[in-house]
Parts: C-alpha cells; sequence; structure tokens
C-alpha cells in the first residue's frame, strides 16, 4: 500500500499524544514560573481543547470502522472472489470467499502478490491483462485459480483500475468456470453428438461471421427455406433469408448484438427460395473465443406461422362475439326491420371476410326475396327471388333443418345453384335459417367467390346472427299484432256504436222523410204558385235525409249487425266491372290487369264492391294527373310462419297498387281508422269512411286487408278472403 501522510479533518492518536506531552511540559514550565494564576487557566483551556479533539477523534474513527465493517459484511457475502491490490502487487483487501478457495489464511494472502494465486502457465497472460487495466482502466481473462493445495480451478477474473488515496489500483472478481469448461470440454468431446443435436433441432439454426456471410446452418434451414443443400446458402448473406422490408432491422439488429450481446425472441418475416413468404421469430447472440473476442453471429430462427394463424384466429373470434354484440344492441335500438338486416348482412360479410351476404325472405308459395345483401349485382336486393327445395342452397337449408355448408358449388350434388350465385360467380357459402324450424322467417347466407372451409366458429356466429334477427322480427311482428289486435277491438267497438246509432238514426230519418213525403202531397194538391219554392225546400231536405240514410247504411255495413249474404263470384269479372265503370270518367288513368279467369270465392257480392270502388276510388283520387293502376289476383296458401293475423289455409290474394305519390309513414298506421282522413273534413270526400268500411267488410269475411306505401313511391293494397 502506498504510504502517505493522512489529511484527515481530525489528528492522529500519535500526534494528539505528542502534543500532549508538550503540553503536559508547558503547564510544568508556567506553574514553576511567575503568575501562576494565569497560567494555570491557560493550561486548563488548552487541555479542555486537547480532550474535545481526542474525543471527536474515537467518534470519527468508531464511524470509520462500522463502515469499513459493513463494507467487508458485504464483500464477504459474495459467492466471486474480491480482492484489491495497488500497482505494487501488494494485497491490500480480500473477502473471505478468497480464502475458503485458495485455502490460504489472511496473513499468508497478506505476505503474497497476485500473480502467486495463478498456474504457472497462465501468469504471462494475467500479468498482461492486469497491465492493460492500469492503462485502459479494465480488462477481463479466463486462467486457472492455483489453490495452496496445488488445485487448478479454471476462473474468468475482470479488473477494474480505481483511485487509493490518489494512487491507482486494482479492484477486481474471480467467478468459477468450472461448470462451464466442464460443459464445454464435454462439447468437444461429443461434438459428433452436438452436431446430432443441431441437425435435429426443430429450430433454424445459423452461424454467420462478422459480414453477415452464413458459414454454417443446420437441416432445419434449409428446409424452412426450401434449398436442397449446404452449398446453395453456405456463404450467402444471412439477411438475404429476410423478407426486403425487414432486412434493414434484422441489419440494425446485428450491429446492437455487437454492443449487447445478442437479442431473443424478435418477429421478422422470412421468404423462401422461390419467394414465398412466412412468418417467424429470431433470437441471436455473439460467438466470442477464447481471448474473448468476437468471431461471428449465431442465430436460432423458428416459424411461427401456426402460431399466428391461432393467434389470428383468436382475433377473428373476439371480432365476432363484439359484432354478436353490436347486432343485439341495434336489435334492441332499431324498430326498422330493413335497416337491422342491412347491418346484420354488412356484419356477417365483414367478420367472416366473404364478399357476399344475404337475407332470403320466405314468400308464401316457398321461395325466396333477397331482402337485405352486400356484394351482389346492382337492383338485386329487394327484387331477385331464389327458388325453394331443392332448387337452391336456401330451399336445402329448410328441408335439412341445419346448417348447409358448401366448399366448392362445383362439386355441390346435393341442390340447384341458383341464378343468384351463379351471376355473382360465388363458388362456396354456408346458410342458417332465420327463425326456429317449425316456424321459418327466412335464411341467412354468407358466400366467396374461392372455395373455402367454413369452422364450426364460422357456423356458430352465422347462427347467432340469425338468432339475434329471428328475434327481432319475431318481436317486431307481435308488436305489430297487438296493434293490430288493438286496432281491431277499437274498430268493433265503435262499430257496435255506430251500428246502433244507424239504426236509432235510420228510424228518424224514416219518420221525417214520411212527413216530407205527406207535406210535399198535400202541397202538390193546391198547386199555388207561391207554393213551388216550399216544395223545392222539402225536396231538397228528402235528398239530404236520403244522404244521411246512406251514411247510417254505411255504418251499419262497418257494423257487425248486417248479415253477409256469400255466395260463388268470379273475382276476375267483378275487378273488372267495377274498376272500368269508375274509370269511365277518368280518361288519364289506365288500368294493368294480371287476373286469371278461374278465380272463385264464396263472399259478398255488394260488399266485395265496396271494397274495390272504395280503394279504387282513392287510387284515381291520388292521381288526379293521371297514372297506372296495377290489378293482380292469385291462390295462395297461408301458414302461421307467413302471417299470423290469419288461420292456416288457403286464401285469394288481390293486389291493387297505384302510382300516386303514396302515404307517409306516420299515416299508413291510421289509414283504416274510422272516420281517419287526409282530406278537407268539410267535404263529403273527407268524411273518412271508406277504408274503415273496407277494413271491416272483409275482417267479416275471415279475411285480411292490409296497405303497403312509400312517399313517392305508390301504395298497394292486399285482399286476402279465405277459399271455401
Amino acid at each position: 500500500m502506498f504510504k502517505k501522510e493522512r489529511k484527515d479533518k481530525y489528528k492522529t492518536k500519535e500526534q494528539l499524544i505528542k502534543e500532549l506531552a508538550k503540553l503536559r511540559k508547558r503547564l510544568s514550565d508556567l506553574q514553576t514560573s511567575g503568575n501562576g494564576h494565569k497560567r494555570t487557566t491557560q493550561f486548563e483551556a488548552v487541555n479542555k481543547k486537547l480532550k474535545d479533539e481526542i474525543t471527536a477523534h474515537k467518534l470519527s474513527e468508531e464511524k470509520i470502522l462500522k463502515e469499513k465493517n459493513f463494507t467487508q459484511t458485504i464483500i464477504d457475502s459474495l459467492s466471486a472472489t474480491f480482492f484489491i491490490f495497488d500497482s505494487t502487487g501488494k494485497m491490500l483487501q480480500w473477502n473471505k470467499t478468497a480464502e475458503s478457495v485458495t485455502g490460504y489464511s489472511p496473513d499468508e494472502i497478506a505476505r503474497m502478490e497476485p500473480l502467486d494465486f495463478i498456474a504457472e502457465e497462465d501468469r504471462g497472460l494475467v500479468q498482461k491483462r492486469i497491465e492493460e487495466v492500469f492503462v485502459k482502466g479494465t480488462a477481463g481473462v479466463e486462467a486457472n485459480y492455483l489453490t495452496k493445495g496445488g488445485e487448478k480451478i479454471p476462473y474468468y477474473f475482470t479488473g477494474v483500475r480505481i483511485m487509493i488515496d490518489g494512487v491507482p489500483g486494482l479492484a477486481g472478481i474471480g467467478i468459477d468456470i468450472s461448470d462451464r469448461k466442464r460443459i464445454e470440454e464435454a462439447l468437444k468431446k461429443s461434438e459428433a453428438h452436438y452436431r446430432s443435436l443441431v441437425e435435429t433441432s426443430p429450430y433454424s439454426i445459423v452461424v454467420a461471421d462478422l459480414t453477415g456471410r452464413i458459414t454454417f446452418c443446420n437441416r432445419q434451414t434449409l428446409y424452412m427455406h426450401g434449398f436442397k443443400n449446404m452449398e446453395e446458402i453456405i456463404g450467402m448473406s444471412c439477411f438475404d433469408l429476410f423478407a426486403p422490408e425487414c432486412r434493414q432491422r434484422a441489419a440494425d439488429a446485428a450491429q446492437q448484438t455487437l454492443i449487447n450481446g445478442g437479442f431473443r425472441n424478435v418477429e421478422y418475416t422470412l421468404i423462401r427460395k422461390d419467394g414465398s413468404r412466412f412468418p417467424a421469430e429470431a433470437s441471436a447472440s455473439l460467438i466470442v473465443d477464447k481471448e474473448g473476442k468476437t468471431q461471428g453471429f449465431v442465430g436460432v430462427l423458428w416459424d411461427i406461422t401456426e402460431r399466428k394463424l391461432k393467434e389470428n384466429e383468436i382475433k377473428i373470434r373476439a371480432d365476432q362475439n363484439a359484432a354478436i354484440a353490436e347486432l343485439g344492441r341495434l336489435a334492441l335500438a332499431y324498430t326498422d326491420l330493413s335497416v337491422l338486416m342491412d347491418e346484420t348482412v354488412k356484419l356477417v360479410a365483414k367478420n367472416l371476410d366473404v364478399e357476399y351476404s344475404k337475407v332470403l325472405e320466405l314468400l308464401p308459395d316457398g321461395s325466396f326475396l333477397l331482402r337485405a345483401g352486400i356484394g351482389w349485382k346492382d337492383g338485386l336486393v329487394g327484387t331477385a327471388i331464389v327458388g325453394g327445395k331443392i332448387e337452391s342452397q336456401a330451399g336445402y337449408t329448410l328441408l335439412s333443418h341445419k346448417p348447409v355448408i358448401v366448399e366448392d358449388f362445383n362439386t355441390e350434388t346435393r341442390f340447384h345453384k341458383p341464378s343468384l350465385l351463379q351471376e355473382n360467380g360465388v363458388v362456396s357459402g354456408m346458410s342458417i335459417i332465420i327463425g326456429k324450424q317449425d316456424k321459418p322467417i327466412g335464411v341467412l347466407g354468407a358466400h366467396t367467390s374461392k372455395p373455402r372451409t367454413f369452422t364450426r366458429d364460422d357456423i356458430n356466429f352465422l347462427e347467432s346472427m340469425a338468432n339475434i334477427l329471428a328475434e327481432a322480427i319475431y318481436q317486431k311482428q307481435f308488436e305489430e299484432i297487438k296493434k293490430e289486435l288493438e286496432k281491431m277491438r277499437r274498430i268493433e267497438s265503435i262499430g257496435v256504436l255506430a251500428g246502433g246509432i244507424a239504426h236509432d238514426f235510420n228510424n228518424l230519418l224514416t219518420i221525417i222523410m214520411g212527413n216530407i213525403f205527406i207535406a210535399k202531397r198535400e202541397l202538390s194538391k193546391s198547386n199555388p204558385p207561391d207554393n213551388n219554392k216550399i216544395l223545392k225546400m222539402l225536396t231538397d231536405s228528402e235528398e239530404g235525409c236520403k244522404n244521411a240514410r246512406d251514411l247510417s247504411n254505411m255504418l251499419i255495413t262497418f257494423s257487425k249487425g248486417e248479415m253477409l249474404m256469400r255466395k260463388l263470384i268470379s273475382i276476375s269479372e267483378l275487378l273488372k266491372e267495377t274498376t272500368n265503370l269508375l274509370l269511365s270518367k277518368s280518361k288519364n288513368i289506365i288500368c294493368e290487369f294480371s287476373l286469371p279467369d278461374n278465380l272463385y270465392v264464396m263472399a259478398d257480392k255488394f260488399q266485395i264492391n265496396q271494397v274495390i270502388k272504395g280503394i279504387v276510388a282513392n287510387a284515381i283520387e291520388a292521381m288526379p294527373d293521371g297514372g297506372i293502376i296495377r290489378m293482380m289476383a292469385e291462390n295462395i296458401t297461408i301458414s302461421e310462419r307467413n302471417n299470423q293475423l290469419l288461420k292456416d289455409g288457403k286464401y285469394l290474394r288481390v293486389s291493387i297498387e297505384d302510382t300516386g305519390p303514396g302515404i307517409s309513414k306516420e299515416n299508413l298506421s291510421k289509414i283504416f281508422d274510422l272516420y281517419f282522413s287526409t282530406k278537407d273534413k268539410h267535404t263529403q270526400k273527407g268524411l273518412g269512411l271508406g277504408l274503415s268500411i273496407c277494413y271491416s267488410i272483409i275482417k267479416k269475411h275471415g279475411g285480411l286487408i292490409t296497405v303497403d306505401s312509400k312517399v313517392g313511391a305508390g301504395t298497394t293494397f292486399h285482399i286476402y278472403l279465405p277459399v271455401s
């Protein structure tokens, strides 16, 4: 240890003792000299100062000793050997581990030099590294630790330059690398076994020099990248195994490896010899020789395609669950089924990654209407008809009562490929029943233009979407039925009241008209000129009473009181006769008939005629500038799944369509209400009885009348009459 006078803030013990001796001598001189009292006071002051310094010094020494003991305790707890020596090689400090490993006592170590602990054959190299520490500040070396008993233990030593009282020294740590050396030795002895492990590894292992040129790889590397033999890959740049967009990032990682020693589990896109790409993870570390010099890199790469597929599948399922939740939210928020169906096909197409999705509505005749869709050619949604049963995938879905999946329509034999799918280039698809098996509403489908294998999870997703849509439709139907029943009860109650009033009113009219008749007869006998004016007034009153009687009879018809006079009638003839009669005075309106000749129904001809007149009259009034009325009629079969307001059975359906301005959504729900009218209430045409009476007549026949209309798109009335 270097000799140097201490510059502590406190004096040394020896210095204090010398000063104390001097002070005592001075005290003795003072006591023997004159002016003793003054001298004694000075002595006491000096003595007190000296005692204070001695006390402070002791406290400082105790503090330093505690800190030294604490530091030494930490050093002694290290599993590695720790040592400090100065530039002359004198051992200044070490830990218990150094004593236990070498077998030397503290006194023995204090008398030894650093190279005494190193095996003879390694001392020259260690000496160079010690010198390197004092020059460069740090160094490391592998060498055999020589114990007192002569045992050689492989160690890795690192040293750093430190300053001790302003003079350089060396602090070092030694780590036992016996296990590593044994492993290295074992690897050297079993290189063939090692190579076997590398060659059979499921991972690609690549060794490259510092320029990135491949010097070795295992067979998995060849297989993973599509090479046939080693000659194809040895010598090429390891960065050429990466996709072009990843090469710079890989090169940057290699440069960082030179600084950090390596990296772990970094994702890249790799390429094969044929240019195909695949995702992979890579780890790399440095190859260092015995002297600590970097020789190159070793990289381990593995294909993560399967893992990525699993991750992607998990994401797809999460997105599908989110779509199900979104549709459920929309089902609760929207009352417009068209909006809900449009959102359904969008969510299905997006989350199944298909070009086409559709909602097919089941029609009464067993065919389907493309009610909503995405991806189809323009003009098909809302108009395209798809056949039922084995004429289409949708029809077969209803027959099989389960999801139907087609991977390739070119090889499908269970059913025909409908024109809707053919014209749009559909190759594969999946379809699910909307609603219950015994009460289907339609079919929800997803299709693509390339072969596709749909998974069980895909089927579950489409079923969930179909179920939500079905529940929304059922709820909407229930609300409509509820409103319809409420309207029917309201109309019936009003009808009973109106019928009773009408009967009483007719009795009063009979009396009034009888009196008018008698008055007119009496006046006509005298026939004076002055009576002509009165006679005219009585005649006008009589006409007013007749109009009142007609109105009263209409109210009686509206009520339940009037009996039906059923007989077999030709609906085609009745429609043509009634319509042509009404149109005889409307030259700018034409009627197009689509009426088979063999349509008959048991009904009250007079009352059905009133219904036709009421609807056609409304159509004429709605088209003052001219237009077209279209009449269609056909026999159909109704089941509860088609219309819950009618009983199962055969019906005659009459459709009367006009090209007028249409009816607003607000007014459409009130169109059959008694006394509801959009016309002036003070006119005869504005009484609002016509459609209410039409509704009552059809209901008394056990049928149903409905209306479809949109503003600007005309109005269509549908009349359903049971066929006996």
